[in-house]
């Protein structure tokens, strides 16, 4: 070991990134999946969001690659741009992220999964839910993160204590 070099196990975690990522990135990033897509098929797929007020209309089904939902095409009702073209805002989330099931071209849970992890990131997404289970789910996660970062401290402190490291302290 290097002289005067903290190896502690909150450094080793620091250096490598591990308190940097939000909580978000840590805890839903930890399973990315391949994507059987091709970059020039995902954004043929993308482009099926914009000026698709027609295709919406004329469809019986659509989906958001945003919140992953899939519902009749009649509930979308808002549209950014004027007719006949106009980007449809999704029922659901309100992001203009939504296709068509129009018999043509593909349309499936795996293509919005696809499409999300691409143009959103390979975050999860939460399924919509009442306030007090969001309420119980952060007040968990809080005092989960609360008890790793005391229990980081204690090792922390320790090790400072066992090397004689003031600045660690």
């Amino acid at each position: 070991m290097a002289k005067g070099k903290n190896t502690s196990p909150f450094h080793a975690r620091h250096r490598a990134g591990f308190f940097c990522l939000p909580i978000t990135n840590y805890l839903f990033r930890l399973a990315q999946t391949m994507t059987d897509y091709s970059e020039d098929q995902l954004r043929f797929h993308h482009s099926r969001c914009h000026r698709n007020r027609e295709d919406i209309q004329a469809s019986q089904t659509a989906g958001c690659f945003h919140c992953l939902e899939i519902f009749p095409a009649n509930e979308v009702t808002a549209y950014i741009g004027a007719p006949p073209s106009g980007d449809a805002h999704c029922p659901k989330c309100g992001i203009d992220s939504v296709i068509a099931k129009d018999g043509v071209n593909e349309f499936s849970p795996k293509l919005l999964q696809a499409l999300h992890d691409e143009y959103f990131g390979k975050e999860m997404v939460l399924p919509a839910s009442d306030t007090e289970n969001d309420k119980q789910l952060l007040d968990s996660l809080s005092m989960q993160m609360q008890e790793a970062i005391a229990m980081l401290d204690t090792d922390h402190a320790l090790g400072a204590a066992k090397t004689g490291n003031a600045h660690c302290k």
